[in-house]
């Protein structure tokens, strides 16, 4: 079941509540700062990849809901025109595609309503995906300041004594 409107701005309300801030120097706060923003860093992307895979499902779903409403006013399109007197005495084939429109207004209108919730789910999954991508990235940002700490603890020999020399330091 595809989801409704309401479920998708109750998913984007609740991804716009997810914010992780990372610290702007993180060798003063150190390894415990930074291993408690990977956490939540995680629990974010975890949250925010099931709703991607969900808007997946709803997209898939929305397009074969409207292939099927388009499958059915395609039929009814062409039965028309093929056996309706008003639709074969028009003219040219766009004046015998206008009146069969105009006999089932319903259909139509109901493929446009299919059209139209697509495009939303389309919309609501790219935003999903945004905010997927951003959480990679900040993940990433992340990762590189976890590194930044390592090497500053190293440098200071701060790792507990088992500094380890792994090349030769120089000073001029």
């Amino acid at each position: 079941m595809a989801l409704t409107e309401e479920q998708m701005a109750e998913r984007l309300e609740e991804v716009k509540k997810i914010q992780v801030i990372l610290d702007p120097d993180p060798t003063t706060k150190g390894l415990a700062s930074l291993n408690l923003k990977l956490t939540e860093m995680q629990l974010a992307k975890d949250r925010v990849t099931s709703l991607l895979l969900e808007a997946m499902k709803n997209v898939a779903e929305l397009e074969i809901l409207k292939e099927v409403c388009q499958n059915e006013y395609d039929r009814q399109l062409e039965l028309l025109m093929v056996t309706d007197a008003s639709c074969l005495a028009a003219k040219s084939a766009d004046a015998r595609n206008v009146a069969a429109r105009l006999k089932m207004p319903e259909t139509v209108l109901k493929l446009h309503h299919k059209d139209i919730s697509l495009i939303k789910g389309q919309w609501f999954m790219k935003c999903i995906q945004l905010v997927h991508s951003n959480l990679e990235s900040a993940n990433s940002n992340l990762s590189r300041q976890i590194t930044v700490v390592q090497l500053d603890q190293n440098l200071q020999g701060g790792n507990g004594g088992n500094f380890v020399n792994r090349g030769t330091l120089k000073t001029f």
